[in-house]
């Protein structure tokens, strides 16, 4: 099919772009009707045929397997290094409470965190005693690269931050943050929530320790997944900080009089218990989806054209200040407008069925996140709705 077929296709397996311009998959992206339907197809066996059914329960343990592949494969990584999560949030909680801190030991991240990671950040300086450092990352890698190495302590023992920044869509250079970590013997978190499905990511050529992302943001699956990536030298140096059925290696193996239990295999092990049979089928069905028949490379070039158009006739917008940098490898755009309240504006296009988000930092601004499935005429509109909402002001 040509370009103009393509987009067309895209776009029908995603019926919520048509009831509304969707710009706002930093939040949550579109699902496709195909894993809403996979997902009503479980639903509807569970109900009318039962959940005990040991055929059925051994298929759905093959679609979590199935699962930890896909996403392996998305990101370059071994099945065995990668298990699901609720959400990014869990993913990063599971590696911050694997530590062994101590009072005084120090943790880096940037000063553009989502509340996912500065939440347990915080609780462990309260609970644990440990030391938070806050650097002014801004994406350009001498910089970057300049103001890790001027931070690194000897009590540094792990750097956490995003690949993204949510508030201003710019990448941070990983491969060569990461880099410094792995000669200094730190291990590097990333949060991986603006990144993953965006663009292209192989852990293995960053270098990263660990890498967290969501379902439902850049890979349109559902609410209630994510996924984490632990390299496997780390598998036996991080402790689970809960476990269960999952996260034992065999059943047998547990010792019915004694303490001791043998952990699962990989991260396999961080997956204390089941996870909500609808939503595993769905995600699989939303990866299938992206992977083979939209196809990523045709994805990432199409969510990058559509930003570049928005990057370059935005500046059109009186009184507009961009935040985001020209050239970027995410999709988020990230701006001020002189005069312009962004939650009063987030609201008015809101009755236009424009869909994007305020972000309230210190400097309240305006996100828009633009995806493969949006079309040269969300962006028009977008514009018009801004303009329009200019002169209303």
């Amino acid at each position: 099919m040509n370009e103009k077929e393509k987009i067309a296709h895209v776009r029908s397996c995603f019926p919520s772009v048509e009831e509304a311009v969707c710009f706002n998959t930093g939040t949550c992206g579109p699902l496709p009707e195909s894993s809403m339907e996979k997902m009503r197809e479980v639903m509807e066996h569970s109900c009318r045929k039962g959940r005990a059914s040991i055929p059925d329960y051994m298929e759905y343990l093959e679609e979590i397997e199935g699962l930890r592949a896909d996403l392996g494969r998305l990101i370059g990584a071994h099945p065995d290094e990668v298990t699901p999560t609720q959400h990014t949030t869990e993913a990063m909680n599971h590696i911050l409470w694997g530590f062994d801190w101590q009072p005084g030991d120090q943790i880096i991240t940037s000063t553009h965190e989502h509340q996912g990671l500065l939440a347990p950040l915080s609780m462990l300086h309260i609970r644990k005693g440990v030391d938070v450092v806050y650097l002014p990352f801004n994406g350009k890698v001498v910089h970057d690269r300049e103001l890790l190495e001027d931070a690194l302590e000897p009590n540094t023992r792990m750097v956490a931050l995003s690949h993204v920044s949510f508030i201003d869509g710019f990448s941070l250079p990983i491969e060569a943050l990461a880099s410094i970590c792995n000669d200094e013997d730190i291990p590097i978190l990333v949060d991986g929530a603006q990144a993953v499905g965006a663009f292209p990511i192989n852990v293995k050529e960053m270098g990263v320790d660990f890498y967290a992302a969501p379902a439902q943001k850049w890979l349109c699956g559902p609410e209630g997944m994510g996924f984490l990536y632990i390299h496997k030298e780390w598998f036996s140096r991080i402790k689970p900080t809960y476990t269960g059925i999952f996260g034992v290696r065999e059943l047998h193996w547990i010792d019915q009089t004694s303490p001791y239990m043998v952990p699962a295999s990989g991260a396999r092990r961080f997956q204390s218990g089941g996870l909500f049979r609808p939503v595993v089928y769905g995600w699989r069905e939303s990866l299938r989806l992206l992977e083979k028949e939209i196809g990523w490379v045709w994805s990432g070039k199409r969510a990058q054209h559509l930003r570049q158009k928005l990057y370059t006739e935005l500046q059109d917008i009186p009184g507009l200040a961009m935040l985001s940098p020209k050239r970027d490898d995410a999709t988020l755009l990230s701006f001020l407008i002189e005069g312009c309240d962004p939650q009063a504006l987030r609201d008015f296009l809101q009755t236009k069925k424009i869909i994007i988000r305020d972000i309230p930092f210190d400097t309240p601004r305006i996100r828009v996140s633009v995806g493969f499935f949006n079309n040269e005429d969300d962006c028009d509109k977008l514009l018009h709705g801004i303009r329009e909402f200019q002169k209303l002001a």
